[in-house]
């Protein structure tokens, strides 16, 4: 079974219409089943639009969400001031048709078992709360965006606690937006060894003994390897600019990768 997967696509980012996005985008689908892992958009309406749009394309898409994708507030004139709160409105407004929001729950696909969680980042890459709060508040958007640390704790704690109630079963493919390793090893060299880091992982390796891949995204750098037997992927497109494979889209073939599970 071959799957195609991308991240952090940003579509409100690019000043293009859904319509070319999808075009250049996904010029090179390979399969009808598509894994989106994370950070689609930071405004909901255009997260359905996109999603209603792309869907023909597929007999299932699977997405997850990503801290973007928990930034708005206000929507229908109701306000979501918390990430629990936004997690469960976009789970209600992105659940349609054969696009399916994962939440914990195993689907079963041709014999293969699919599943994922948003997932999010912790202290463990610095073992220091304190200073992890700290760089919370100088360093990430994410601060901006809800009302307090101890609500992105929270958030982490609901994510962990409905991936340990799945962890004894065997599962081939995971989605995720955060990535479960806080090995140095698996951060671009450019990173390597930064306090930052941290809000780019959490350590679930003991988490992964049932999993064959896991996708992951966030880091906005490309990967593929292989950590005790399991294989991580990732696949972000990110902002426009940000580098020169963003850019060779529009002269290229597309930007999807697969994998075959």
């Amino acid at each position: 079974m071959i799957i195609d997967y991308i991240s952090d696509l940003h579509i409100d980012t690019w000043n293009i219409t859904i319509e070319t996005f999808i075009e250049k985008v996904f010029k090179n689908k390979k399969s009808d089943y598509l894994i989106i892992a994370g950070d689609t958009s930071s405004f909901i309406e255009n997260t359905k639009e996109f999603l209603k749009k792309l869907s023909p394309l597929y007999k299932s898409i699977f997405i997850v969400m990503g801290n973007h994708d928990l930034y708005q507030e206000i929507y229908k004139g109701k306000h979501y001031n918390t990430f629990l709160k936004k997690y469960e409105l976009l789970k209600k407004e992105l659940s349609f048709d054969n696009v399916v929001f994962l939440d914990g729950q195993l689907v079963t696909i041709e014999d293969k078992v699919i599943s994922g969680l948003s997932m999010w980042y912790s202290e463990d890459y610095i073992q220091d709360k304190k200073l992890f709060e700290k760089y919370w508040y100088s360093f990430m958007l994410d601060s901006r965006e809800t009302s307090s640390f101890q609500d992105s704790f929270n958030f982490y704690e609901n994510q962990v606690l409905k991936l340990e109630k799945i962890a004894d079963n065997k599962i081939d493919l995971f989605c995720s937006h955060v990535k479960p390793l806080i090995n140095d090893e698996y951060f671009a060299d450019k990173y390597k060894h930064s306090s930052v880091n941290t809000f780019f992982c959490f350590n679930g390796e003991k988490y992964i003994k049932n999993i064959r891949h896991w996708i992951f995204g966030h880091t906005h750098d490309q990967k593929d390897f292989k950590h005790k037997g399991v294989r991580f992927l990732c696949n972000p497109l990110g902002y426009p600019n940000e580098n020169k494979r963003v850019t060779d889209i529009f002269i290229s073939n597309g930007f999807l990768k697969q994998i075959e599970i």
